[in-house]
């Protein structure tokens, strides 16, 4: 939950990019422009979550249309209510015809320059994982041995051909996959506080120097620090906790909506002059947890059921 909130206060602060900085300083601003670096924190959770579903279920044809059963509706719901109702208001969208095909199956993101979809570019992480849950088909068919391997392989790929967002994200992916059967323990309270501190040390490192952008850009250092944070994250206990529970619930339907739901607050409600003042900033903020909210009880929960719904069919039959 945490990774979406900076993704989405990332999105409104900078769409006003010299204010954000004025009124919040460099260093809260370089925070939640930590966007990039949390979405690769999703893939490594991604790839932890769906180990232990593939242990339940297998892994298969109809595993992964369960998978684009839970992913798509949430998806289609935040691409293209805002994309007609741009076309209606006779707003240009400068976007090729065959990006249309493929953003309406998720399969953008094998081309680099129709990677962000028109109006919700956040969407473009959605279809990656598409992409990285048809790989875990492939990869759940090997031993172990073969899938450190191949984890070696898609590393040096990540590296070379950097700009594909599909080879760079799948090493984040597929060490989250094999951590759940590492047997690595951290049984010790000091080793977790002390990677715990080496993360929060770096950050905040990264956060005060000079060439931020590079280093957040570098991909040694990015897999560095998740690996750390999948670390910790797989080996605490989780917390126990009402309202952090329903919020991660509504994380999805969050980094989903907060896109449009910016867009229009600044170019409708504010006619282009969002200046993230506080009364701007509750209003934003208040429109986007009614979004959500909406997102996640009409369109994420059936989504969530439907997937099961589907899993439990096929493994009876």
């Amino acid at each position: 939950m945490l990774a979406a909130i900076i993704v989405m206060m990332g999105h409104l602060l900078h769409i006003k990019p010299y204010d954000s900085r004025k009124i919040f300083g460099d260093f809260i601003d370089n925070f939640f422009s930590l966007g990039s670096f949390s979405v690769l924190v999703f893939f490594g959770l991604s790839g932890i979550a769906l180990n232990f579903q593939i242990e339940k279920y297998g892994s298969g044809f109809h595993w992964f249309i369960a998978r684009y059963i839970r992913l798509m509706p949430v998806y289609w719901s935040c691409l293209f209510p805002p994309i007609t109702a741009c076309l209606l208001m006779n707003v240009q969208i400068d976007y090729p015809t065959r990006g249309y095909l493929l953003s309406f199956f998720g399969f953008q993101a094998i081309f680099h320059d129709l990677l962000l979809p028109p109006v919700n570019g956040p969407l473009w992480s959605i279809s990656v994982e598409i992409f990285l849950c048809a790989s875990l088909i492939l990869l759940a068919r090997f031993k172990r041995n073969m899938q450190i391997l191949i984890f070696s392989i898609s590393f040096l790929f990540a590296i070379i051909f950097f700009k594909n967002a599909i080879l760079f994200a799948l090493p984040f992916f597929i060490f989250g996959f094999l951590l759940p059967k590492s047997k690595m323990k951290l049984d010790s309270v000091v080793i977790k506080y002390l990677i715990l501190f080496f993360v929060l040390i770096n950050l905040l490192f990264a956060l005060q120097i000079q060439n931020y952008a590079y280093l957040m850009n570098n991909f040694l250092y990015n897999f560095m620090l998740v690996a750390l944070i999948l670390l910790l994250t797989f080996y605490y206990k989780s917390i126990k906790n009402g309202m952090i529970s329903r919020l991660s619930q509504r994380s999805y339907a969050l980094y989903a909506a907060h896109s449009p739901i910016f867009l229009f607050i600044d170019k409708i409600l504010y006619k282009n002059d969002l200046s993230l003042s506080l009364e701007q900033l509750s209003v934003s903020l208040f429109l986007l947890a009614i979004a959500t909210e909406f997102v996640y009880k009409f369109v994420d929960l059936p989504s969530i059921k439907n997937s099961r719904k589907y899993l439990r069919n096929r493994i009876k039959d």
